[in-house]
């Protein structure tokens, strides 16, 4: 009788301190919708996601005592018209950058990390900080239809080495964040260690992918600032284009909450470097703005506004402004789940269209002006 007491003792703490130093989550979002819209672009449903990106993932801490945990992150882009991973086309010619670029499991995040009184450290592949403050800068108002296109307008801000050429997610990266001492103060040192691609066909030659982003914000009494600061070289396409594409570029943004109203602006710029061949964008600087509104109807219904605009449009090189503009309205049937629907206008820009549904080529690229429609579901687990 004794030792059986003692056994169940036994496995009883190591039960308990099992649960106390570890934990993994299983997440995800799984969004379906239809798009469509004038000047030729086809309907179609998009499983990657209209509103969220369809992602699935697994992440986990450890408690190594003394303050400090240990932590990963497994994340992958999904395509739920399909069943592939990453963000395809029903015709299966599609990969979205916002969903993690070219393909494999964990394509969106695969990192590891250490904390405790000294901050965080993480290295791996993940979402670049650039991005990640202007999506956190959009607040309510973030949905992917619409923050594409924002992003690509912008003149590429937060593009840095990727997962593909352009891509949201940068391999190779280490950070470091200041621990949180200060309340409402977070702040990110970021950078990614010669990403080395090889000899390919394409470039001929080692490429080399540096992105280096700082970025930091305050929130307090419903007002929230943020700012961030990017340099990329990358002579990755070096050898086809006869020279580097690097650029510098940052993001200033506000946002105010204030009952249901929720308002944000965010002020983009970036300077392509001189010898940066792509697309004839040598020594060019693109500054865009971006304004948005919610406001909560009722518990469950958000009306949403979003505008975007830039002096000149990246896409087309054209030295007139270009816009996005979108209403929409997000339905939440639980805490989870929720149905969606918008329209968005694309003007003067006549590649932006292709982002606008997240794809990787335009479907009209003669039709400098494209009104689209979308419609979904978006469920969380």
């Amino acid at each position: 009788m004794k030792k059986s007491l003692f056994a169940l003792a036994v496995l009883g703490a190591f039960a308990g301190a099992a649960q106390a130093q570890s934990s993994v989550t299983l997440y995800g979002t799984a969004d379906i919708g239809v798009y469509g819209g004038g000047n030729g672009q086809k309907t179609y449903i998009d499983g990657g996601g209209l509103w969220d990106s369809s992602v699935w993932g697994l992440k986990g801490t450890e408690d190594l005592g003394g303050g400090m945990k240990a932590m990963f992150q497994l994340e992958g882009g999904l395509e739920l018209a399909t069943g592939n991973g990453g963000a395809v086309n029903a015709d299966g010619s599609r990969v979205t950058s916002i969903n993690g670029g070219s393909g494999g499991l964990f394509n969106r995040e695969s990192n590891v990390g250490i904390s405790g009184a000294f901050g965080t450290i993480k290295a791996g592949n993940g979402l670049n900080p650039m991005v990640l403050e202007n999506a956190i800068a959009m607040g309510p108002e973030f949905n992917v239809n619409f923050f594409v296109p924002m992003l690509v307008l912008t003149g590429n801000v937060g593009m840095g080495n990727g997962n593909t050429a352009g891509g949201f997610f940068d391999r190779n990266f280490v950070s470091y964040s200041l621990p949180a001492t200060i309340p409402g103060f977070e702040a990110t040192v970021f950078t990614t260690i010669d990403t080395s691609a090889g000899t390919t066909a394409a470039t001929g030659l080692n490429s080399t992918v540096n992105d280096t982003v700082v970025r930091g914000s305050y929130s307090a009494s419903g007002f929230r600032l943020g700012a961030a600061y990017e340099n990329v070289n990358n002579n990755a396409y070096a050898a086809a284009w006869g020279g580097n594409v690097g650029r510098t570029g940052y993001t200033v943004d506000a946002g105010y909450t204030l009952d249901n109203l929720h308002v944000s602006a965010i002020l983009n710029s970036v300077n392509w470097a001189a010898g940066s061949v792509w697309g004839g964008v040598n020594g060019q600087t693109f500054t865009s703005t971006t304004l948005g509104a919610s406001y909560a109807v009722t518990p469950s219904v958000r009306v949403i506004a979003n505008y975007a605009t830039a002096s000149s449009c990246i896409l087309n090189q054209s030295s007139g402004s270009c816009s996005v503009e979108q209403l929409g309205v997000k339905y939440d049937l639980s805490k989870r789940t929720s149905l969606y629907a918008f329209i968005s206008n694309n003007s003067n820009s006549q590649s932006l269209e292709s982002f606008a549904n997240g794809s990787s080529s335009p479907q009209n690229a003669s039709a400098p002006n494209t009104t689209g429609y979308g419609f979904g579901l978006a469920t969380h687990f």
